[in-house]
């Protein structure tokens, strides 16, 4: 073997370490993410923005400083040092950041302490992952940029894949920081063998790695969970399909936390009786119930107090009901009772395989619209399979809010988008201001739930009630607050409801938060009277118009930077979208987030490697974007949503994420190579930055603003207009080589 040629596979190794640590990283994460921040899917589009943001800065930084080091493969093996550090410590941050900012443990947290959290916590890793790029896409020479892409790529996809198939099952977060320090400390050692100062630091950090994986981090993990949890004591974790399950304990408490979030409390009497009594007080008869729910404990056991024949139990996860049977004795009694049967599956996929006029009454029991994952349970389409299911003179009874005696306005205009949404299938919707606001809707006329009611009702069930009877009812439902829930829905005007595509009860509750805390939301830029709205619109224009510009009259330094820039964009805009359209059809995002995001690595090293003459050109890529963005958006608008079984549309949403990582992959690849043809000289950390840079403003457009105020298709049909902006501006150019 040639020198050159041990060299070069050095160096790919390197680079493909890299892509394997990175990925394994952003997946940690934006998993723990996911979990410390409230559940809240809106933060992959801020956290994948910090992201790309720091390592586009990185690597146009480490090009600027480092352009002329005769050493770039020493400083390529250094860096992948400290990012295997790094891992960790960024780790153990995003675990620490509530408990340090003096944030308490179940508190829900804004966009805007994800946004920070992310954006500061994330920095040092990303920059020094972007130095390593430029590093190692000098040390492979000039004219191989695409070919270290390709690299960093595969080994991300290698990354993915091996989290979604050994890292779920074996490892805990910083177990993996721990694996990753020991594989990075190997793999330089050695390819560094012959430099000292390379072959005692990796030495050292092995055996760091070593002492940690054989028991050593365990004391470390102890004391971050800890921190984390404050008065709590953690003794049940998991991990399943849906998200990140905690069984928390402290004097006289139990607390089931899904995300971060308390979905269950135990002993919780009032809550329990106010999520399912009115429902069934108001029915005159109900003997088939379905109850979809976040627990068992407490909700089951007053469903049961009434005569019912038979009781369905759909549990948002799986892993529930297990977790509350071993801890409640009460709740693995009511779970045995023979009247009930526990349905396994997502609610909406239940609810679409139920024989039409199956139940008398259905009761949801589940946490508010603040993230895309319980979204998809209070939309204008899972409204309507609830209608289906009911018979014709069934009740649909739900709880959501937290009712006061005055409704203020981003609390109105929540309860008229849901409003909005119901009427078109419930005839008849009342409102009841409990704990939280009750709704009871059906197209029957039922007796308007009164303390007098209740008593009455619960005498002839021979149901004893504590809370939901006229010792509390008559105070509760009294006649001002009654009325109050109408006129505030009335001065709201006409609201559009809630829908799978246009999620925007996210976005009252996101305005119903900042309302509280005084602070400014996104319906400043959703009401288009505003000056917010007309930015945003004169902002995408612009950026439409700058892109005709840049394809129809740039040089060659200009077309390559658009190209890189343009696909960055296009690629981070299809994959976020992609991630959320998931979340919203499937439910299954926190388990197949690696599997995702490893087939478009997988599609980028593919797209980068692909023959120089599609590479060098700037058309191509374009229009194959285009295509691309217009075949997406005309299946959505079709009816896309929802129509195929799970693993029908895991495919489907496997073979597109496949295709935008291969055309971001062909972008680099022309990009960069218009870029170092301009330039003279390797390019590849700039064109590295570039389309980092294009991707973090990407996500902050097409994972954030867009969905929000626009919908989830607002920004595909934006990426369409954008290519077909630069396809119109390529067609003015004369005919002949584009080099």
């Amino acid at each position: 073997m040639s020198v050159n040629g041990w060299a070069d596979r050095r160096i790919f190794a390197a680079l493909s370490l890299l892509g394997f640590v990175t990925v394994l990283a952003q997946i940690v994460f934006l998993r723990r993410g996911i979990a410390n921040f409230s559940g809240s899917e809106l933060g992959l589009g801020v956290g994948l923005f910090s992201w790309l943001l720091w390592v586009g800065v990185g690597g146009l930084l480490s090009h600027r400083l480092f352009r002329s080091t005769r050493n770039p493969e020493r400083f390529l093996y250094v860096s992948l040092l400290a990012l295997a550090v790094l891992f960790p410590l960024t780790l153990m941050a995003l675990d620490l950041v509530r408990p340090i900012l003096g944030v308490q443990v179940g508190r829900l947290v804004d966009i805007r302490f994800i946004a920070g959290a992310y954006f500061f916590i994330l920095a040092p890793f990303c920059l020094v992952d972007g130095a390593d790029f430029t590093f190692g896409a000098a040390a492979a020479g000039k004219g191989r940029a695409g070919l270290a892409l390709a690299a960093e790529s595969l080994g991300a996809a290698v990354g993915g894949v091996f989290f979604f198939t050994v890292g779920t099952r074996w490892f805990q977060g910083l177990e993996l920081a721990w694996f990753a320090l020991l594989l990075t400390a190997v793999t330089v050692l050695w390819s560094g063998w012959k430099d000292p100062v390379l072959r005692y630091l990796s030495m050292l950090l092995g055996i760091a790695g070593l002492v940690l994986i054989a028991g050593g981090g365990r004391v470390v993990s102890e004391a971050v969970l800890d921190a984390r949890w404050g008065d709590f004591r953690i003794v049940m974790s998991e991990d399943s399909p849906l998200g990140n399950l905690n069984w928390a304990v402290r004097p006289g408490e139990d607390i089931l936390f899904y995300d971060g979030i308390p979905i269950l409390a135990y002993p919780d009497i009032k809550s329990a009786e106010e999520a399912v009594q009115p429902g069934l007080l108001s029915h005159p008869d109900p003997k088939k119930v379905l109850l979809l729910t976040s627990r068992a404990t407490g909700v089951l056991d007053q469903v049961l107090k009434h005569p019912v024949r038979s009781v369905d139990l759909v549990l948002l996860d799986k892993s529930i009901p297990a977790m509350e049977a071993h801890f409640i004795k009460e709740t693995e009694q009511a779970l045995k009772d023979p009247r009930v049967t526990i349905a396994a599956g997502d609610a909406r996929r239940f609810l679409k395989a139920a024989e039409p006029g199956t139940y008398d009454l259905i009761i949801m029991d589940l946490p508010d619209p603040d993230t895309l994952q319980f979204n998809r349970l209070y939309t204008e389409e899972f409204f309507s399979r609830v209608k289906t299911a009911l018979q014709p003179e069934g009740l649909f009874s739900f709880s959501t809010g937290e009712p006061a005696n005055y409704i203020m306005p981003g609390q109105a205009r929540y309860l008229a988008a849901l409003d909005a949404s119901l009427s078109p299938w419930f005839s008849n919707r009342i409102y009841y201001p409990l704990s939280r606001y009750v709704i009871v809707a059906g197209d029957m006329d039922p007796e308007v739930l009164t303390g007098e009611m209740a008593d009455r009702v619960a005498l002839e069930r021979e149901v004893n009630l504590k809370y939901v009877q006229s010792g509390y009812l008559d105070y509760d439902l009294s006649r001002d607050r009654m009325a109050a829930i109408p006129d505030a829905l009335t001065q709201t005007g006409e609201m559009s409801g809630n829908s799978d595509l246009m999620p925007s009860a996210v976005l009252h509750r996101i305005d119903l938060w900042a309302e509280r805390v005084g602070r400014a939301s996104f319906l400043t830029i959703a009401d288009r009277d505003t000056v917010g709205w007309k930015v945003m619109i004169g902002g995408l224009i612009g950026l439409i118009l700058t892109a005709f510009a840049a394809a129809g009259f740039g040089g060659a330094l200009v077309r390559g930077s658009s190209i890189l820039l343009s696909g960055g964009f296009f690629g981070i805009s299809a994959e976020v979208v992609l991630l959320y359209l998931y979340q919203v059809n499937y439910g299954y995002l926190y388990s197949r987030i690696a599997l995702l995001l490893s087939v478009f690595m997988v599609g980028t090293a593919a797209g980068a490697v692909i023959p120089g003459r599609y590479r060098k050109g700037v058309s191509s890529p374009v229009i194959y974007w285009t295509a691309y963005f217009l075949i997406l958006v005309v299946m959505i608008r079709g009816g896309l949503s929802g129509v195929f079984p799970e693993f029908t549309g895991l495919v489907l949403f496997l073979f597109f994420m496949i295709l935008a990582g291969f055309l971001t992959g062909i972008s680099f690849a022309a990009g960069s190579s218009l870029l170092e043809l301009n330039r003279g000289h390797p390019t590849g950390g700039a064109a590295y930055g570039l389309d980092l840079t294009g991707a973090a403003v990407g996500a902050l457009i097409s994972g954030l603003v867009l969905p929000l105020v626009l919908g989830l298709v607002a920004p595909l049909v934006f990426c369409l207009l954008l290519s077909a902006a630069m396809v119109l501006g390529l067609m003015l150019r004369p005919r002949g080589p584009e080099i």
